[in-house]
């Protein structure tokens, strides 16, 4: 049986992502973000299904997804202060942040934008990674993610073989951890 391997891509353009618009800034170079997180995804905004037929490009315009950013901004301000795992305290930010994002670009790219974003706290994920934990797409399966890298985080032996693929960040380095154990399965 051939084992899937892990595609690269996301390891060796993930630096030039965070570079390529100003994400500290939450409501900055939203179009120029938007093709970051597009781009990097495996189905762009021109293949993903919102429903009804239609595509997420026919729903979403550039100026709905910047009004919506905008009105989040404030409540991402009050999460930049939190790094992993301390995220306990801000569960209501995240869970609102969270919500707001996913009516508009779906789980995926919402995750990415979180991520980006704020990439020493919000982790992404896909589908592979909602099915491998058997979570839903909804806030509270996102915050259960979130508890599922905090369970792998307090594991010593899992903490340093996830660190192992990014010394200086454990949310990236667990995601590229889940991401290689979920294609060997």
């Amino acid at each position: 049986m051939k084992t899937a391997k892990y595609n690269n891509w996301y390891i060796d353009t993930y630096e030039s992502i965070l570079h390529m618009a100003d994400w500290p800034r939450f409501e900055s170079n939203v179009p120029e973000k938007m093709v970051c997180i597009f781009a990097w995804m495996p189905q762009t905004i021109m293949g993903i299904n919102a429903g009804g037929g239609r595509k997420l490009w026919e729903e979403v315009s550039c100026h709905r997804v910047q009004e919506v950013v905008a009105d989040l901004s404030d409540t991402f301000e009050k999460t930049k202060q939190t790094d992993f795992p301390s995220f306990e305290p801000i569960i209501p930010s995240i869970t609102i942040l969270y919500e707001g994002l996913s009516s508009i670009l779906k789980p995926t790219a919402s995750s990415k934008y979180l991520h980006f974003s704020h990439p020493r706290l919000f982790p992404m994920w896909d589908n592979r990674i909602r099915k491998y934990f058997g979570l839903v797409d909804s806030a509270q399966g996102y915050i259960g993610l979130l508890k599922k890298y905090s369970e792998a985080f307090h594991n010593p032996v899992e903490r340093e073989e996830a660190l192992s693929h990014c010394p200086s960040n454990f949310v990236r380095a667990y995601d590229v951890y889940l991401m290689k154990k979920i294609r060997e399965n």
